[in-house]
């Protein structure tokens, strides 16, 4: 046993991230595409939006081994933007909760999907 939980128990608790993490880039697509078709912004940006919102949404279901490497240059583009929007709002004197939700919630992601990936390729290695 290492730390709390068995490794088979720690591996289950992963996958299930991964599927609300799914869910959540399912529901940002949902939110990407209201914000297209009802109003005034950048169309083309929500338009992309709602297209990487799908596809990483999918890809976090399926955990391709190359996820990694994609989704930290996601996370990277998401915390620059949202860290620039919270900045812009932090002056403003308000708090922005789905930046700063955003600014902890894609690094987090990326770093286990990164160990998922190393666990796997770990477990591979000694079958062979």
């Amino acid at each position: 046993m290492n730390g709390l939980l068995r490794h088979d128990e720690r591996a289950g608790w992963v996958h299930h991230y991964f599927r609300i993490a799914a869910v959540l880039f399912a529901v940002a697509a949902v939110v990407h595409l209201y914000q297209l078709l009802s109003g005034p912004g950048d169309r083309l940006f929500h338009a992309a939006f709602v297209g990487i919102d799908v596809v990483v949404a999918g890809l976090l279901l399926l955990l391709p081994g190359w996820l990694p490497h994609l989704f930290l240059l996601l996370a990277i583009e998401q915390v620059l933007h949202h860290g620039w929007q919270f900045a812009e709002a932090w002056k403003a004197g308000t708090f922005d909760v789905v930046s700063a939700a955003i600014i902890v919630f894609m690094p987090v992601t990326a770093v286990l999907l990164y160990i998922h990936r190393h666990r796997r390729l770990s477990g591979e290695a000694g079958k062979s």
